[in-house]
Parts: C-alpha cells; structure tokens; sequence
C-alpha cells in the first residue's frame, strides 16, 4: 500500500480545490470497489456494472487532475456519474437504494457551484419520486421527499455562505490594499501557473515589470497622499489596456509586473510601449488631487524561456529595467531571448 500512501501525501500537497475534488474522487472509488465486488458475488451484474464504471470514472478523474490540475471538468464530470448512477440504481432496484442519495446530493455542493448543485438535487428528486412513491406508504413518502429538500435547501445555503467568505478571504489574500492590484502572492502562483501552461501547451508568455521614475522625489515634493493617488491613476491606465487574460501585479513600493499570457517578446514591447505612452500623456493631469506631478514609467521585458524558474524570469526582466533606468529613464528595453 505504499503507492496509496503517496499518492494521500500528494493529494495534500495540492492547492485546497484541487484537494476537495481529489480527496471526494478517491473517497468514491473505495466506496464503489467493494459493493461492486459484492453485487458480482450476488449475480447482480448490471448494478455491479454501474458500480465499477463510477468507481473506474472515479479514478480517471484523479488522473486527469493529478496530471493538468484542473478541477471544475472533472468535478461536473463526476457530479453526473455520480447522480445519474444512482437514479438508475434506484429505478431498477428500488426504493432501498435511495439512502445513496444523501451523501451523493451533498457531495455535488463541493463539486459544482450552488446553484447547479441546487438543481441537479431538484432533477434527482424528481427522478426517483415516482419510485419511491410505488414502494412507500404516503406519510413515509413525504417524509423522504422533506427530508431530500432539507438536505439540498442546507447545503445550496451553506455552500453560498461557505463560497462567499472565501471569495472575500482570496480577496485580501491576493490584492494589493492600496491599487487594487494583484499581490506579491498572486504574482508567484500566476507565474508559476503561466509556466506550467508554457510546459503544457508551449504557450508563449512575457513579464512586463516597471517603475515609476523618479517616484521618491514626487513623494518628497507632493507628499506621501499625492504619491498613493498617482499609484492609483497609473493602475486604472494599465488595466484599462490589458486583457483579462492577462495580470497586474504591485511587486513593490513603485514597482509593477504584468503578466501578458500569449505574447511573445515583440507583442509584450508593443503593450509596453503603448503603457509607457498612455501614462506620459495623463500626466500632469487637471485632477486637482494630483496636481501636476510629472510621472512616467521604465520598462524592463523578458519573454519566458524554457527551464526557467520564476526568480530567474523576474531577474532578467529586472536586469533590463535597471539597464533602461540607466539609459535615461522613461523607456522600454526588452531582455534578449
């Protein structure tokens, strides 16, 4: 049991999502072996058919996450077979299959989103009713059919609550208080992230870190307030022209990075130039806040290339910022490939 014990030790290694749905695809696979084991002994070859398809689907899913980390395919994936197994299970082997339907209804709250969840419980429902009904006195009926919406009804309420405080909780993790901007943690795992895609997919991807020139001077002329406020300003100009597919990140005090996924090193000079160009322009501005602060942008650019890790990525395209500071300020220079 030895590959078992490593694979539980890499499953605790992934990222929390990733973990539940692994964690949840395994747990279903150890469920299914046995009673599938157990309906072959009985003669009971169609049930036992659809227990070792889950409990096999269980294990590809694994697989499949292990090897791409992605989570939310496999998890509908398994809310399907998992559901639909059991509405088979128990339209042909009756209304004793139906206690399946708890913890597979639950289940489906971790692996899909609430709302989906909600309904696939409704459907279920729906589909074993008139089972159920044929084998089961009124009262117990309506206690079942209760029952099953108590269930859904806790779990759709908890599962929002229970997303809405992490979405809350990412949200100070990994944005910056003052711009609004990605962290120093949201840049290392989107970096590590856009290397993984590269190895993955030999998806190009560039770094683009700047600094505002001269910055202390401005903060020791117009003060500390006018300093956050320019910070800001250059923040709304850089998201404005990014995709959403790519990353705006405060590395420092002045100092950012963006992340342009699938551009090469001539796509990510011409973002930075037109960067570089949009912030020279705003400023000085007619906002009264800013008064007439005079600010503009270097630019260092390093296109990834393979075998690098991220401190050295980061390295090279500081190696370039330092070298367009050195050349006067208020330019762009990328790092050689």
């Amino acid at each position: 049991m030895s590959w078992f014990t490593r694979l539980l030790a890499t499953v605790g290694t992934k990222p929390p999502e990733e973990r539940i749905v692994l964690t949840l695809c395994l747990l279903s696979a150890l469920a299914l072996f046995p009673f599938a084991i157990a309906r072959l002994v009985s003669a009971d070859f169609g049930i036992a058919a659809i227990d070792f398809l889950g409990a096999c689907a269980s294990l590809v899913m694994v697989g499949y996450i292990m090897r791409t980390g992605k989570v939310k395919g496999p998890g509908l994936c398994m809310v399907l077979v998992s559901v639909s197994g059991i509405v088979v299970v128990v339209n042909i082997q009756g209304a004793s299959e139906a206690y399946f339907l708890y913890p597979v209804i639950l289940w489906t709250f971790f692996l899909v989103t609430p709302k989906l969840a909600l309904v696939i419980g409704f459907v279920a429902i729906a589909l074993t009713a008139p089972v159920m009904l044929n084998q089961m006195e009124g009262f117990t009926f309506a206690k079942f059919v209760v029952s099953m919406l108590g269930c859904i009804l806790f779990a759709y309420t908890f599962s929002t609550m229970r997303n809405s405080q992490r979405d809350e909780l990412v949200q100070l993790s990994t944005k910056d208080g003052l711009t609004g901007a990605g962290n120093r943690r949201a840049l290392d795992e989107k970096m590590q992230e856009s290397i993984l895609s590269h190895g993955r997919q030999s998806m190009n991807v560039s770094l683009l870190l700047l600094d505002l020139d001269n910055f202390k001077e401005i903060n020791d002329q117009h003060g500390h307030l006018i300093g956050d406020q320019i910070l800001i300003s250059v923040t709304e100009i850089i998201q404005s022209r990014i995709r959403a597919t790519d990353g705006l990140f405060r590395y420092g005090g002045d100092e950012f990075v963006i992340l342009a996924n699938g551009a090469d090193l001539s796509t990510a000079i011409r973002l930075a130039e037109d960067i570089r160009e949009r912030v020279e322009s705003f400023f000085p501005t007619s906002n009264d806040t800013i008064h007439n602060a005079k600010v503009s942008l270097s630019l260092g650019i390093a296109q990834y290339v393979d075998g690098q890790n991220s401190e050295q990525w980061l390295e090279i395209a500081d190696q370039a910022l330092l070298q367009a500071k050195r050349d006067g300020r208020n330019r762009v220079l990328a790092a050689a490939t």
